[in-house]
């Protein structure tokens, strides 16, 4: 229990170190991927300035800036987190359920900034707010459950048990 205990607050510590330096490349690396994706169907008039995405709807200009909130770095180490601190499983499989979640995380946020911008450029600024404050914070929270429950469905139900596989029914003849 010790051992968990310390691996658990040295992953915390490690989660924090990692979050401070890695934040902002991580979200201008975001910024840039949206900007492409959203080139690559169509999208025009956006384009981006570091972690800031700066769109054009009609005359006018907007400036959506992805903020560590509205970023998956906290999330995605957030998760590697319980990797490290779970005890259920061996390592290489919480390895893979956290590359799994992780995934699933980052690319539903990558949609869910995409789709924001898009409806700003195409609707206006106050549009992108509107969307943003309702249907694409409810889309994070539904990809946050999403990625926790990858992540512990690729974990085993118990200490050095794997969940069983099903056995298939046979018909029994009177």
């Amino acid at each position: 229990m010790v051992r968990v205990a310390m691996r658990a607050a040295t992953a915390s510590l490690g989660v924090l170190a990692a979050f401070s330096l890695l934040a902002g490349l991580w979200r201008s690396a975001e910024a840039a991927v949206v900007v492409a994706g959203l080139r690559v169907f169509g999208v025009g008039g956006v384009d981006r300035v570091g972690d800031q995405i700066v769109g054009r709807s009609g005359p006018s200009l907007f400036l959506a800036n992805i903020g560590p909130l509205c970023s998956s770095a906290g999330v995605v180490l957030l998760l590697g987190l319980l990797a490290v601190s779970t005890s259920r499983g061996e390592p290489r499989m919480r390895a893979r359920a956290f590359a799994r979640a992780a995934l699933t995380v980052i690319v539903c946020n990558l949609v869910r900034i995409a789709a924001t911008v898009a409806v700003g450029v195409r609707n206006g600024p106050l549009a992108l707010e509107h969307f943003h404050d309702s249907a694409a914070t409810a889309f994070a929270v539904m990809f946050l459950v999403v990625g926790f429950g990858v992540f512990v469905q690729a974990l085993p139900i118990s200490e050095g048990r794997a969940v069983p596989a099903p056995v298939p029914l046979r018909r029994v003849r009177p």
